[in-house]
């Protein structure tokens, strides 16, 4: 019975110390790794958030391109008929467009909805006011067309994904 009585007085200090150096050894090695985590954490956002943010300008760029003041000034030409200049304006929105699709992996899905809204209602727009025109119309008669249908909505849709990408570009990197 005193061996057994020695055995436990020995064991128990030494199974303290054992727990305790295994507590304190497992606590230490998970604050390792949170701390291994953040540090990855932080170096992808060093990587990732400035593409993302680029991604935001690179289509509030797009959305201003296809804005019917900026896109039918910067392409109109003079020597063309109204069916070229309509085929040049649809085919630049679509061309822009297509250049930027791999920014959608940046942005949330309502955004990238919304921008492909914009694309889709200004090349609607264009096709609208194109089927109104007569043989006789001249390229000033589709040019005021399509700025009388693009006034025509409360909120077109252009101006609604722009609202919407500020927004979410505000609250995502803070501005």
């Amino acid at each position: 019975m005193e061996d057994l009585m020695e055995i436990v007085k020995l064991t128990i200090p030494a199974l303290v110390v054992f727990l305790t150096a295994f507590f304190l050894i497992k606590n230490f090695l998970e604050s390792q790794q949170n701390m291994q985590e953040k540090i990855r954490i932080t170096e992808r956002e060093k990587i990732i958030l400035p593409v993302q943010l680029q991604a935001y300008e690179r289509m509030m760029l797009y959305l201003e391109r296809i804005n019917p003041e900026t896109l039918i000034f910067r392409l109109f030409d003079p020597t063309l008929s109204v069916n070229e200049f309509k085929h040049l304006l649809v085919k630049n929105i679509r061309e822009e467009f297509d250049h930027n699709l791999s920014q959608q992996i940046y942005m949330s899905h309502e955004a990238w909805q919304l921008i492909r809204s914009a694309k889709e209602d200004m090349i609607r727009i264009i096709n609208v006011v194109h089927s109104r025109l007569t043989e006789d119309s001249t390229p000033t008669d589709f040019i005021s067309g399509i700025f009388e249908e693009f006034m025509k909505s409360a909120e077109p849709a252009l101006q609604k994904a722009s609202s919407f990408l500020k927004k979410e570009a505000h609250e995502k990197f803070n501005l």
